[in-house]
């Protein structure tokens, strides 16, 4: 955008000087460029508001899945301590109980 002021303003330094009636053609086609590169920063201003509310978006829900999934992660591995503490604890029955009849075989 910078360089295109600049070729806007480039060529008004190099005229020679006038006087004030022969102004009106560089200075009104000087603003003319320089609304269309405003008008122009302005679109491109908005693309990139579009787009990063979009992509804050994305983000968020992708952010509210990895909660949920971790949520989900953790309640299932509550879920496998519990079972093995309640397996283990029928092991060291049966392991009992094993040694029982073990030694009662043998005598």
């Amino acid at each position: 955008m910078a360089k295109k002021i600049l070729a806007v303003i480039k060529p008004l330094h190099k005229q020679p000087p006038c006087n004030i009636k022969n102004l009106g053609d560089p200075v009104n086609s000087s603003s003319k460029s320089l609304t269309a590169a405003l008008e122009e920063a302005e679109h491109l201003r908005c693309q990139l508001k579009n787009d990063y509310n979009e992509r804050k978006d994305d983000l968020r829900i992708a952010a509210d899945k990895i909660d949920e999934t971790v949520n989900e992660l953790h309640t299932s591995v509550t879920e496998c301590q519990n079972m093995i503490k309640t397996l283990s604890s029928s092991l060291d029955i049966m392991q009992e109980r094993i040694d029982l009849l073990s030694t009662q075989l043998t005598t």
